[in-house]
């Protein structure tokens, strides 16, 4: 078959490759998240961070939604009280309600 024969479609084959890079470009950056919140788990004070199990989130990027996991903690203040918190979203600069 030469390419003459064959129909081209340019715009499909396109929409197929971005699709497949956006997938893959999904699935490392959720790898990464998940990485870096398991070295801030290893590396946080017990005495001020007690682990209170994992939760799932999505964040919109332009490559399309990513879901991942985060740990949860529960911190306590210098008052006594307590917060609820996630490391990942500290050392990202993410703010907002939890």
């Amino acid at each position: 078959m030469s390419v003459t024969e064959a129909v081209l479609d340019f715009n499909r084959l396109e929409r197929e490759i971005f699709n497949g890079y956006c997938t893959a470009g999904r699935k490392v950056i959720k790898e990464q998240l998940e990485i870096w919140d398991g070295r801030l788990m290893e590396t946080s004070d017990c005495s001020i961070h007690r682990h209170k199990g994992l939760r799932t989130t999505v964040i919109k990027k332009v490559m399309g939604q990513v879901e991942y996991c985060r740990v949860l903690y529960e911190r306590q203040n210098e008052d006594g009280t307590m917060r609820i918190v996630y490391l990942l979203d500290e050392a990202m600069g993410k703010t907002g309600i939890c």
